[in-house]
């Protein structure tokens, strides 16, 4: 009975330590892989199996839209970003304790660059160990959002053209 129950302690306490925070991405780690939070979960929605051997345990940088920042009953924060319009799950990275100050400032619909472990998929695809790369100022967004309604498209033969109009 002893000689089962230290490997199964050890291994419990392996496991323990591998699913934690406690490794996080230096900001100056340089990723293997940047992608969209798009194209990330469609990749793994499409096979996960060879997403899964190319992504997990490798440095990711993620870009995309915030829909979300929850945090569980054990103090885990996770910021979520949108993988399919169409469906509710998305990108989750959990992020480490000490970005939590910089996420209060973060609003839904904002783009934001995260950088963090893949860690595979379950209800969304996992990065762990994240940290906030880059997030432009709110007002920003708000700015952006408000130009959106003044560009014009203008499709000629041949040539795309793009008005700005001036208010």
């Amino acid at each position: 009975m002893r000689f089962i129950a230290i490997p199964l302690l050890f291994l419990i306490i392996v496991l323990f330590f591998r699913t934690t925070d406690r490794q996080t991405v230096e900001l100056e780690q340089k990723p293997e892989f940047r992608t969209s939070a798009t194209f990330l979960y469609q990749t793994f929605r499409t096979d996960r199996t060879v997403a899964d051997k190319k992504y997990r345990d490798k440095v990711i940088q993620v870009s995309g839209q915030i829909t979300r920042i929850e945090q569980d009953d054990s103090g885990q924060v996770a910021l979520i970003l949108q993988g399919d319009p169409s469906r509710l799950s998305g990108v989750e990275c959990l992020v480490h304790r000490s970005q939590i100050p910089d996420l209060r400032q973060l609003q839904s619909g904002q783009r934001v660059i995260v950088k963090g472990y893949g860690a595979g998929k379950k209800v969304h695809v996992r990065l762990r160990g994240c940290l906030l790369v880059h997030a432009p100022p709110a007002s920003t967004v708000e700015t952006s959002a408000s130009r959106l309604s003044a560009v014009r498209v203008t499709l000629r033969p041949g040539q795309n053209v793009i008005r700005r109009i001036l208010t």
